[in-house]
């Protein structure tokens, strides 16, 4: 048998110590793995969702400053190239203008030393944006000084198209319906989700209220196409409308919209409205740009609204009787009203284009709630459409007519009413460039700038170089020009030809004269603009579209545009725009703006890295 030896006590407590101590320092070790510092306010933390931040935000132990921070993001979110050209400039807003310009002049150039190269991969690269560049702008409201508590939305959608690319369209519905730091602005949204499921609804719901966005949440009745969807959703709009009435404020006038619509001035476009009197019958449209929201048939300029139509509430209460959008719009319902055929035949419009004549709206099919609501509205009614131009008026038909002279849509210098298929067919994430608007105002978004160093900024879109210079011509003086170059070339023309007659004959020399004659008239003609449907209304009593003060850049030789690519909102308010110029040519991944036969103008040698310009807007 083993004998048990018993330790002395003094060797157990020994042990007993030791084995404390262990188990203190363990648990310190632990303790100090799993301690982090506290979480700084980080710009990356995308304002749109719930991405984390860096827990290196201004972190000067390790000598990252933000300009480097927010590159190496942009790096990583967005596949940069690991060598890029980098230029980087602060930004201070003055309020000396009275008001917004199509082309806001500056005195000082844009980048007076040249693009930065960088390599990403080296962790010690040291960046810092340019100081002190001021730019005036006029003082308008920004998103959280508007009180849209008059306004009333429904639009109808799909669960899908909401959840794509992590909800987009709902955070780009934030900067309208939002205050733009987690409150309403009083507009209300009635939406009406498309063959959703109950975890659909709620989960759409959950992301309304996150969001700030003061939303009831609807199904769509099953089975019922595009144009009847809206119908049952002015039913919907009045009976919320009604039912405010007893306790809240009611809204002046309710909406039906695609769920592509931007609105970037909230306050521009209450402005706007209040010309009309809720108290009395309005049917009003307001239509993006040409290609977005107008057809020409016939010789004849029409729209339907653009998506984006606004009734007052006693024309919200006619459409609702006359059942508009119910089973084939216009043809069918009966009418209560006190218009009879014989007016409706004495005074119909021009048979409406056919829904492929200007694209497809919406979550499925080609049907337009907007064309069969004008349809109905115009036929069995008295009542026009009264018309809010945006980016696009019938009058630019006649400013615009000569070769070489287009409007610039986005980039053009008119403030924007309504944006219209911003995404899929501008490329445009309307969203992130109005982020801008919350430290300069809304005017400010799209607002264009001419530096002397040959640059153009369209904030929040694009930021353009013209190496061999460029000209903001006022748009009549640019016409003249163009008539002037294309009468004088006609002219060498025909004198060519009568001194080739003249050396065969007399009676060539007459035809010679003829011919001159005959294109001297025709140049001096401008092409007549369709005529304007005799049920629209345009209203622009305010001049935003006034010829005399719009502008067109004008420059020969390449033209180098960096595109927005991302936008954030820092916590002291500052906005971070990134505008970004891919490698390899222009042409490989933006729109080729040149016109048929340009000599003038010439594609720039592709690149062989990604160029990124940021620029933080103080507020």
């Amino acid at each position: 048998m083993y004998a048990t030896r018993v330790l002395p006590f003094g060797q157990v407590k020994t042990i007993q110590i030791i084995v404390c101590l262990f188990i203190a320092s363990l648990l310190l070790f632990q303790l100090r793995l799993n301690h982090r510092p506290p979480q700084r306010p980080s710009i990356y933390q995308d304002t749109e969702g719930t991405t984390n931040p860096w827990y290196d935000w201004k972190n000067k132990s390790i000598g990252r400053t933000e300009e480097v921070t927010y590159l190496k993001y942009l790096s990583r979110t967005h596949g940069l190239t690991r060598d890029v050209s980098w230029f980087a400039r602060r930004i201070q807003t003055t309020y000396g203008a009275s008001k917004r310009l199509s082309m806001t002049e500056v005195s000082s150039s844009f980048m007076p030393h040249g693009l930065r190269r960088v390599n990403l991969d080296d962790y010690a690269v040291t960046l810092q944006a340019d100081q002190g560049m001021k730019l005036s702008v006029g003082r308008s409201a920004t998103p959280d000084q508007v009180d849209a508590s008059g306004l009333l939305f429904g639009v109808s959608t799909t669960y899908t198209r909401l959840t794509y690319q992590n909800n987009t369209l709902i955070h780009d519905w934030e900067r309208w319906l939002t205050d733009g730091h987690g409150r309403s602005n009083g507009a209300g949204l009635v939406l009406a989700l498309h063959q959703a499921t109950n975890a659909q609804l709620a989960r759409i719901t959950e992301l309304l209220q996150a969001g700030a966005i003061d939303a009831t949440v609807i199904p769509a009745e099953a089975g019922a196409d595009n144009p009847a969807r809206y119908g049952q959703l002015v039913e919907q709009l009045l009976r919320r409308h009604d039912g405010a009435g007893a306790g809240g404020r009611q809204a002046k006038y309710l909406a039906i919209v695609d769920d592509d619509v931007f609105f970037p001035s909230m306050d521009r476009l209450l402005r706007k409205l209040s010309k009309f009197s809720p108290a009395e019958e309005y049917y009003i449209g307001a239509p993006s740009d040409r290609q977005s929201d107008w057809v020409v048939e016939r010789n004849t300029t029409l729209t339907y609204g653009g998506g984006a139509v606004f009734l007052t509430p006693p024309m919200a209460e006619r459409v609702a009787g006359l059942r508009c959008l119910v089973g084939g719009g216009s043809s069918s319902g009966s009418s209560n009203d006190e218009d009879d055929d014989d007016y409706r035949s004495s005074t119909l419009s021009p048979t409406p284009p056919s829904s492929s004549s200007h694209g497809t709206r919406g979550e499925a099919g080609t049907e337009q709630w907007d064309e069969e609501l004008y349809r109905c509205v115009s036929r069995r009614t008295r009542t026009d459409l009264h018309v809010l131009p945006s980016l696009y008026a019938p009058s630019d038909d006649e400013l615009y007519h000569a070769d070489g002279i287009s409007n610039e849509g986005y980039g053009s210098g008119v403030p924007a009413l309504a944006l219209h298929h911003y995404r899929n067919w501008h490329r445009f994430e309307a969203g992130r460039g109005h982020q801008v608007a919350s430290a300069c105002g809304e005017d400010c978004f799209l607002q264009r700038f001419r530096f002397a160093d040959g640059w153009v900024l369209v904030n929040g879109f694009t930021l353009s170089h013209y190496p061999d210079g460029v000209e903001a011509v006022p748009l009549r003086k640019k016409q003249k020009q163009q008539q002037q170059q294309q009468q004088q070339k006609q002219k060498e023309a025909a004198d060519a030809a009568t001194s080739v007659a003249a050396a065969k004959g007399k009676g060539k020399d007459a035809s010679a004269k003829d011919h001159h004659k005959m294109v001297t008239q025709t140049s001096t003609q401008p092409r007549g603009a369709p005529a304007v449907d005799k049920r629209l209304v345009i209203v622009d009593d305010d001049g935003d579209r006034r010829a005399g003060e719009i502008k067109v850049v004008a420059w020969r030789g390449p033209k180098r545009t960096w595109r927005l690519l991302d936008s954030r909102i820092g916590a002291g308010g500052e906005v971070w725009q990134a505008y970004v110029k891919r490698r390899g040519a222009s042409s490989a991944y933006d729109l080729d703006d040149r016109w048929y036969g340009d000599t003038f103008h010439t594609d720039e040698q592709p690149a062989g890295e990604d160029s990124v310009i940021v620029l933080i807007w103080e507020p």
